[in-house]
């Protein structure tokens, strides 16, 4: 029998409005070579029962269809001059890597037309790649999407709408009945939206919208776990999916999800599905499609990946399998298996951050692949400052440190003096209070953690945390010759600022020799005491030798103003030897305690408890 794979994407306005990432048109031809539209070889032999591949589409406007493996031909095919459905074969069985992808071959009568009315054409063109298997290798496969929000009304009606029509209401698609939506309200705001209950209440059920307390993204998904689970027996539930609020959806991820897990060989019938990322600034960047994690620091192997280009679109950090047992994926979209995912394995209460890296990492015996077209697109992470998530960067990944890692002692410590001396060289003194909070609260222990109101002790963190302010605000601090030297640079960054800022700051972080010994210029007099730009992209080395610094948020248009102040300097040495005491104190009896207790707070019994309103 036949199950539909993948469909093929065009631009829309509402998701993606980018050409090259779904095909590429010349003066007779059309090439389907995009990112969304092409089919990775590799990964589905590896792990699927799959045998043959067809293509199955409509089009108008066509003479000759022109079936391709990499950059060769593999079979042409003539078309007629009518509407109709063709199925055509792919030579599944002759390859073992490698990207399939098809080329529409304009009629002559189409060459001589107008650009908008090719537009047109392609625009009509609709249809899928199909998988053959047999029916024993065809496992029974029910999603719930888990999307956890807090007071986010307009993301998450943009995703259900684009949900529910693409996906729910599809009912040419053989995923379309077997997905269930979990909108986890940990803002209690939802019911204040009519347009979303409305949505719930024409899905006849299928859409959920389940209040809960706010206990953060870990608290919001792991009740979207459970209410899934609660489903298991009810609906068939198999995987749950666990997707972020305010990412923009290409409901085919789904689809595509769904064609994977329902023909998995028995090897990888547990196997987890991760999502690539884009950037939404500039949505044909992909910022990442499996990510490693060591050390307390994340590991991207092809960061920023311009996928308009076939060559990135197919290279082989996308196409190929070996990786399995490596990678994590974050939470923006992330599919687990009911065997991962239970009632006796469940999240760490950790709030924000490194969640998906600690689950992910934990279950890693259970296999991850990503595949292109499973991808949202997500605001840049690193175009503004963390502010309050200092505190959880650094609480988080000691906690994910001691629970996946042995022999974390010396790295542990290296870590937390890394993330000390970083804010320091910054000049960001409520940096290294976060940071200082962040370890203090680590050392005190999974019983400290579990007894928290999580909420409150967000609003204690996030006062310590700089607040942002505008350039105006900023300005109003300044004399007139300064803040009109600092709003010329902002001016100018902004002319500039593009992809090749983005990429440039890969390279970012090493410092010269004289920037080295005296501490990023500490122990050297400032050469200006004008404010200067530095934006969050640049080294933390760019604040050498300045007095004044303003410190850019490219993605909020906002930033932070601070100096040199040799009195919070002397205080950020002070925590310092403080952490120093309170590591050779503490530390080792935390570790043998939190590894003691994962099983307890990973509990079902615990969460529901941690999960109820005080």
């Amino acid at each position: 029998m036949r199950i539909q794979l993948q469909n093929i994407l065009l631009p829309c306005e509402d998701i993606c409005n980018v050409p090259e990432l779904y095909y590429h048109e010349y003066e007779n031809r059309v090439d389907f070579d995009g990112y969304f539209n092409l089919f990775y070889l590799e990964k589905r032999k590896a792990y699927t029962n799959f045998t043959g591949l067809y293509l199955i589409f409509q089009s108008v406007g066509y003479s000759r269809l022109l079936l391709m493996h990499d950059r060769q031909v593999v079979k042409e095919i003539e078309l007629e001059d009518t509407e109709k459905e063709y199925i055509v074969s792919f030579p599944y069985e002759e390859y073992s890597d490698g990207v399939f992808w098809f080329s529409l071959i304009k009629a002559c009568e189409e060459v001589d037309k107008s650009g908008e009315e090719a537009e047109t054409k392609i625009c009509k063109i609709k249809g899928y790649f199909s998988g053959e298997i047999s029916e024993e290798h065809i496992w029974p496969v029910n999603i719930g999407i888990d999307i956890c929000t807090y007071r986010r009304e307009e993301y998450v009606l943009r995703n259900l709408r684009q949900l529910k029509k693409k996906l729910l209401d599809n009912s040419m698609l053989d995923a379309a009945s077997h997905v269930r939506i979990y909108v986890i309200d940990n803002g209690k705001t939802l019911k204040d939206c009519p347009e979303i209950m409305r949505l719930a209440e024409d899905s006849k059920g299928r859409i959920r919208i389940v209040e809960n307390r706010n206990a953060g993204g870990a608290g919001g998904f792991t009740r979207g776990m459970l209410e899934v689970i609660g489903d298991k027996e009810k609906y068939g539930m198999t995987h749950v999916l666990l997707m972020d609020d305010d990412a923009v959806i290409e409901p085919d991820a789904v689809v595509r999800t769904y064609g994977l897990l329902i023909g998995v060989k028995e090897e990888w019938k547990s196997i987890t599905v991760g999502g690539g990322i884009m950037r939404q600034e500039f949505p044909h960047m992909l910022f990442c499609a499996g990510e490693t994690w060591k050390d307390g620091f994340v590991g991207n192997p092809k960061k920023n990946l311009d996928v308009r280009d076939f060559r990135m679109a197919s290279c082989g950090y996308l196409t190929e399998t070996g990786h399995e047992n490596e990678w994590y994926s974050g939470w923006w979209c992330c599919c687990y298996s009911l065997d991962t995912v239970r009632k006796d394995n469940l999240p760490v209460p950790i709030f924000i951050h490194c969640d998906d890296v600690e689950y992910c990492l934990r279950n890693k015996e259970q296999g991850i692949v990503f595949l292109n077209g499973i991808t949202v697109w997500h605001r840049s992470f690193d175009l503004t400052l963390p502010g309050a998530n200092h505190y959880y960067d650094l609480r988080n990944a000691l906690i994910c440190l001691i629970l996946l890692q042995d022999d974390v002692k010396k790295k542990a410590l290296k870590f937390v003096m890394r993330s000390l001396t970083s804010a320091a060289i910054r000049l960001r003194y409520e940096d290294a209070e976060l940071v200082y909070r962040g370890f203090l609260d680590f050392l005190k222990g999974p019983e400290w953690l579990m007894r928290q109101d999580p909420s409150e002790l967000n609003q204690r963190i996030r006062q310590i945390a700089a607040k942002s302010q505008t350039l105006e605000e900023i300005c109003s601090l300044l004399e007139d010759e300064e803040a009109e030297v600092l709003r010329g640079q902002i001016e100018q960054y902004r002319k500039c600022f593009g992809e090749e800022e983005i990429t440039a700051s890969r390279a970012a972080g090493r410092p010269s020799i004289v920037q080295a010994v005296t501490f990023n210029g500490w122990l050297l007099p400032a050469k200006e005491r004008k404010a200067a730009m530095v934006s969050v992209l640049d080294s933390p080395w760019a604040v050498f030798r300045k007095k004044r610094v303003f410190c850019y948020e490219p993605g909020s248009g906002k930033g932070v103003l601070t100096e040199r102040d040799y009195r919070k300097l002397y205080h950020m040495l002070g925590l310092y030897v403080k952490s120093w005491i309170a590591f050779r104190r503490y530390f080792d009896s935390a570790c043998s305690r939190y590894r003691k207790t994962l099983a307890r707070m990973t509990s079902q019994k615990f969460w529901e408890e941690y999960l109820k309103e005080k």
